[in-house]
């Protein structure tokens, strides 16, 4: 596949000790670990698994779980990813196929859409709790609940 020529390129370039593929959808799926005298087999050798969705977070947690510290992380997709971009704490390569981008897009939009109305709505409930002691718990609360909503998705 296209990802795993990208895997395979980027191995001949770099050199590294070893290579760690973490196989995920929504939950990680499959680990393989390649040494440096394996690196040229890695093509025919790994075995793709998952295949529904696209949360990367469950990558992060899983390397945070299992004591795994890359010295850096490079994230082959489709871009169509649910739930963000995770948290890494190594430098992190996004490699995007190039039909997915428009999905990148989307969420830098909606990222950005989500931003402005919790900012909306922090101030106007800032300004209902000081402003106006006429305004009811149950219209703050009403407000609250309606932004929960809208950061669920």
């Amino acid at each position: 596949t296209a990802f795993l020529s990208e895997i395979k390129s980027i191995c001949d370039t770099v050199h590294p000790k070893s290579v760690r593929i973490i196989y995920w959808d929504t939950e990680v799926c499959a680990e393989e670990v390649y040494s440096i005298d394996q690196l040229d087999t890695i093509v025919t050798s790994t075995k793709p698994a998952g295949g529904g969705g696209t949360d990367v977070n469950c990558v992060t947690s899983y390397m945070t779980t299992n004591g795994i510290t890359p010295q850096a992380a490079i994230i082959l997709t489709d871009g169509y990813l649910y739930g963000g971009w995770g948290t890494w704490a190594c430098p992190t390569l996004w490699c995007i196929l190039s039909m997915g981008m428009e999905a990148v897009h989307k969420r830098m939009a909606w990222d950005r859409a989500v931003k402005e109305v919790q900012v909306a709505v922090e101030y106007r409930l800032s300004y209902m709790s000081t402003r106006h002691s006429r305004c009811t718990e149950e219209e703050r609360e009403q407000l609250a609940q309606a932004w929960a909503r809208i950061l669920q998705g």
